[in-house]
């Protein structure tokens, strides 16, 4: 096939995206309760420390029967996704042009989490499918 001229194109933002931004003293939903087999594809995530000391942000997934994401009935399934270590007074930004996927595992109800244990600035930005 070939093409001649110029194509023109246009992004589709999906449906299902995300885009969370916000200070957090603690972990935080970023989407959940979703339903069943709900996979997460993360695009993008920046972090910011402006504590005195290194900290963490861990991205992750929760499978399991919730109704708000915090508490589980039975056994739940965990998958950790993308991190970032911050040094003091810094931030980290990934970028995933092939977005980094959070595949979905049997459970109930599906939950995507950030989780710290300092405080930070942290967006993430993805869609659920």
């Amino acid at each position: 096939m070939n093409v001649l001229g110029s194509v023109s194109t246009r992004p589709n933002i999906p449906t299902t995206q995300f885009s969370y931004a916000l200070y957090l003293t603690t972990s935080a939903i970023i989407s959940g309760p979703d339903p069943a087999a709900t996979n997460y594809a993360i695009t993008s995530i920046s972090v910011a420390n402006s504590g005195s000391a290194s900290a963490m942000a861990n991205v992750a997934s929760y499978y399991g029967t919730t109704t708000d994401c915090h508490a589980f009935a039975g056994t739940f399934d965990l998958t950790n996704g993308p991190s970032a270590n911050v040094p003091a007074g810094d931030t980290v930004s990934l970028v995933f042009p092939q977005p980094f996927v959070l595949t979905t595992k049997s459970g109930a109800q599906t939950c995507l989490t950030v989780i710290i244990l300092a405080p930070l600035e942290v967006t993430v930005v993805g869609y659920r499918f």
